[in-house]
């Protein structure tokens, strides 16, 4: 009987020693300070104006010349030729309005160095053994400078955006025809362009301040002209062009 008693009172005491020791430990924690909650992060905003440069290639495809009075009788009136393509390098300015917390709206406006130039002799009509070019040649160029004004419409994910861009371009168009048989004639003419120019890319905020694009532009080809020299001309119809650039903006 003893030994029930003293097994019941070594229980007793061993439970009242566990619940102290857990009231004290509550009290302790209760006493500890609350951490703060994490603050979150603010997703990136496009809104606000930016200057940048940018390097790129430009290129065009196919420039047709018509002779219009029969100044190489025994060559194709019309031909085609390829200008090639050149390095362009400017700057850009523009602005933008986060609309919500994906669409994008913003204007940009840019300019600088365009010099797209090359050259295509006359086919001949009989092809002889050798050869089948005459001694008539056309030489196009676009340039120097140029300029072009669009509007982007983009989608935001936080820090990269998506856009497409539509706009205009502005752009002299020039050409020269020469005879290697006449060394003292040559017919030349020029047009200024402004055709319009629709396009996209991506840009992405490497800093808060610091932005990196890659785009593409496409810009029409705009309206024929004439290179007349003397009583003969040769219609111009110029290419249209491809633009690729990467840049550096910085957000103000």
């Amino acid at each position: 009987m003893n030994d029930w008693w003293n097994k019941l009172a070594l229980a007793a005491t061993v439970g009242l020693a566990v619940a102290t020791a857990i009231d004290v430990g509550a009290g302790d924690a209760a006493d500890l300070p609350a951490k703060a909650p994490l603050t979150p992060v603010a997703p990136y905003s496009w809104t606000g104006c930016y200057a940048g440069a940018y390097v790129g290639w430009a290129a065009q495809n196919q420039w047709t010349a018509t002779d219009l009075n029969g100044f190489a009788p025994a060559g194709v009136s019309q031909w085609d030729f390829s200008p090639g393509n050149e390095g362009i390098g400017g700057g850009t300015l523009g602005c933008n309005w986060q609309a919500n917390n994906w669409l994008v709206l913003g204007i940009e406006g840019e300019g600088g160095f365009l010099h797209v130039e090359g050259s295509g002799p006359q086919p001949l009509i009989v092809v002889p053994p050798g050869g089948g070019f005459g001694s008539v040649s056309d030489t196009s160029k676009i340039g120097t400078g140029y300029g072009l004004v669009g509007g982007r419409v983009g989608v935001a994910f936080d820090r990269l955006l998506l856009y497409t861009k539509l706009g205009v371009a502005f752009f002299d168009s020039t050409a020269t025809v020469t005879d290697a048989n006449n060394p003292g004639f040559f017919a030349t003419g020029s047009k200024f362009q402004s055709p319009f120019t629709v396009g996209g890319g991506g840009e992405y905020a490497i800093f808060d301040h610091w932005t990196g694009k890659f785009e593409y532009m496409f810009v029409d080809k705009g309206t024929s002209f004439n290179a007349c020299g003397g009583t003969f001309c040769w219609r111009q119809d110029p290419s249209t062009t491809h633009i690729v650039k990467i840049g550096l903006n910085y957000k103000f």
